[in-house]
């Protein structure tokens, strides 16, 4: 699994790093999109699309379309917004077992995620209806927090799927709670509080869990 497109996500996510931490903004807007250019192609030079579902490199298209849109001005938020919520219910379609699930274990899991999204979209909901300027942007971010919340649920079942090998589905299951935490993050910095260095942190968690993700899949697929 190991080969140059993955050794350059790595350099590219790390130079993204310093450049937010540094403040960088010209190489940022290379940075950025380059690391999830050399994840994809890590993804497709495995075979990804033949030997996994082609939601998977749909998903990472779409994630790199979103990464671009929010480099724009914010009048472009609202279409990173939508690639983002596309790219979770690709990576759903993806993930979302075929077959049935132990019922228990799947209700447990259900009730974590539901608890984590409430907890989310109670705080948004509440700052958002407080302030005029964010009113008109309650239903789109309930409609991504359903998506998110998706995702999550999804990327927690290949944990107890039969045909899940254990190390794809931790990989899995830690990218689907990065991505949720780095949206997370980025929801509560823009609409809830300023946070100190959010934005490195929401760069940091998205990277890993879109590491997390794809190697999971790759890793499940490419050993069956």
């Amino acid at each position: 699994m190991l080969n140059i497109w993955l050794f350059l996500f790595l350099l590219s996510a790390v130079l993204d790093w310093i450049s937010l931490w540094k403040g960088w903004k010209k190489v940022n807007y290379f940075s950025k999109p380059a690391a999830l250019l050399a994840l994809s192609a890590w993804f497709t030079s495995l075979g990804g699309w033949t030997i996994s579902s082609p939601w998977f490199g749909l998903a990472l298209i779409l994630s790199l379309l979103g990464d671009i849109f929010l480099l724009l001005p914010d009048k472009s938020f609202l279409l990173g917004l939508a690639a983002f919520l596309l790219a979770h219910a690709a990576y759903v379609a993806g993930l979302m077992p075929a077959s049935p699930t132990p019922a228990l274990p799947t209700l447990l899991i259900s009730a974590v995620v539901f608890l984590l999204g409430s907890y989310l979209y109670q705080k948004l909901h509440v700052s958002i209806v407080t302030r005029p300027e964010h009113t008109k942007m309650a239903k789109p971010l309930l409609l991504y927090c359903l998506a998110l919340c998706l995702m999550l649920f999804s990327a927690l079942l290949t944990l107890i799927q039969p045909d899940w090998q254990s190390a794809a589905a931790v990989l899995v299951a830690c990218g689907g709670m990065l991505f949720f935490s780095s949206d997370s993050l980025l929801a509560h910095n823009r609409y809830i509080q300023p946070l100190p260095n959010a934005r490195l942190l929401v760069r940091i968690t998205y990277h890993l869990a879109q590491l997390g993700l794809v190697a999971g899949i790759l890793l499940n697929f490419l050993n069956r």
